[in-house]
């Protein structure tokens, strides 16, 4: 039976449903470049617009879905918008998928809890929660709220690991006299500096390199590259971006980490 990901984005879920042996998802993505990558990738992929994409008849194994983020997030217009929440509830009610798993940041939190809500009606076990992706070996300060629910248990909050993420001197050792401006989305000025024992500030969907850039000791700043922006992310060196470097660095931002998406498909599918 196929797993369905909606607005699934550049492939941080679908990593991580590899990783803990589902299938690769079929994934729903409007973004043209952000389906390209996940084609590159070698992941089942459709480019098309859920608002206007036929819900399918009959059952699935599973159903992801990352509501696009904007209307919810503090880098965003702050107006809530549940229309897509809405589309993957009425995923779930149409096709009645085995599990749910669902992830969005911490302002979507109140939809998610009337959406679960009604799958309670469904027939699912239910549960909400918030989650620190660096609890999961992400290198990055990132708080999400999930969704999870299935027709067999209510799953639980994934335990976290217990080995820390590697710092930015860890993580990048070529690095060694810089720090890592944590800047305002909404103007680009810094909000303080980051220094290489620390871990990463959250990388938005307004593109990693509006959200952070290397501060040199001589006061110049020079932009994450892409690699660097994608390790923090938790993606493999070796993933195929595909676009500009604006198009990739909102792919990444977008994207849930896949080390904090596989310790969530874990606890769904147990």
């Amino acid at each position: 039976m196929t797993i369905v990901n909606l607005y699934a984005g550049a492939g941080g879920w679908d990593i991580a449903a590899t990783q803990v042996g589902l299938p690769a998802p079929l994934g729903i993505e409007l973004d043209k470049q952000a389906a390209q990558t996940r084609q590159a990738a070698g992941y089942p992929t459709c480019q098309a617009d859920l608002t206007q994409y036929p819900t399918p008849s009959g059952h699935i194994q599973g159903l992801i879905s990352s509501p696009p983020c904007t209307t919810y997030s503090t880098a965003g217009k702050l107006e809530q918008d549940a229309t897509h929440i809405n589309i993957t509830g009425h995923w779930v009610e149409t096709c009645h998928p085995q599990w749910v798993a669902m992830e969005q940041v911490t302002g979507a939190q109140a939809d998610f809890k009337q959406l679960a809500a009604r799958m309670g009606h469904w027939g699912y076990h239910t549960n909400v929660f918030r989650l620190k992706a660096s609890d999961y070996g992400t290198p990055q300060h990132r708080t999400r709220c999930v969704l999870l629910g299935s027709l067999s248990h209510r799953p639980a909050i994934p335990t976290p690991t217990l080995t820390p993420p590697p710092a930015l001197g860890e993580l990048f050792p070529h690095r060694t006299t810089e720090k890592l401006d944590r800047r305002q989305v909404s103007n680009g000025s810094p909000v303080r500096q980051i220094s290489l024992n620390e871990i990463a500030p959250t990388l938005t969907a307004q593109g990693a390199a509006g959200t952070a850039c290397w501060r040199n000791p001589d006061g110049t700043t020079s932009p994450l590259t892409t690699q660097e922006s994608a390790a923090i992310q938790g993606f493999p060196p070796d993933h195929p971006w595909q676009g500009g470097k604006t198009s990739v660095g909102m792919q990444i931002g977008n994207a849930i980490p896949p080390p904090l998406a596989a310790a969530v498909l874990a606890q769904v599918t147990a």
